[in-house]
């Protein structure tokens, strides 16, 4: 029976969670896919810089984000081998995001469409107490929508994760 419980707390879970980090805050759900894959949800606010044309100055904005993130947890065996954590989701993933920005949530007149972004990203996870996680994600992408000419985001956030479910 103790190998039995031993092995759900091996497994990736559902979690429901708020983030905190240094470019915004989300609400997210990762829902389990199997051993290794999880499909991340968010919804959030997040802070973004633009560069005006005509005047140079940056300009700062908050919008809202919607996103979908396919991560693929590569580390876990080692990790459970090791004897290291992996409650929470914990371990070494890499995700393709793809996010929504909504003008309409927009403080200002920068953002003219409402611009989709995909992104290949690199992150950890690290569980910090039962009920707080730790992430860093770093990682390059795409903007698709019209008159993106060759946008090129890079992401890189640091955040704090409070887990309501498990």
């Amino acid at each position: 029976m103790c190998f039995f419980a031993n092995a759900q707390e091996n497994q990736l879970t559902d979690l429901f969670t708020a983030k905190l980090g240094i470019i915004g805050s989300w609400v997210s759900y990762e829902k389990v896919l199997n051993d290794d894959f999880t499909i991340n949800t968010e919804i959030g606010l997040e802070d973004f810089a633009f560069r005006k044309r005509n005047g140079g100055n940056l300009e700062y904005s908050f919008s809202q984000t919607f996103s979908v993130e396919p991560r693929f947890y590569y580390n876990r065996k080692r990790r459970i081998n090791k004897n290291k954590i992996v409650q929470n989701n914990t371990g070494n993933f890499v995700g393709l995001e793809c996010f929504y920005i909504n003008k309409t949530f927009t403080n200002t007149n920068t953002i003219t469409t409402n611009p989709v972004v995909l992104l290949a990203r690199y992150g950890i996870n690290r569980r910090v107490s039962n009920h707080i996680n730790f992430e860093f994600i770093t990682g390059i992408g795409k903007k698709l929508s019209e008159n993106s000419s060759n946008t090129i985001y890079l992401a890189f956030d640091i955040r704090f994760s409070y887990v309501f479910k498990k």
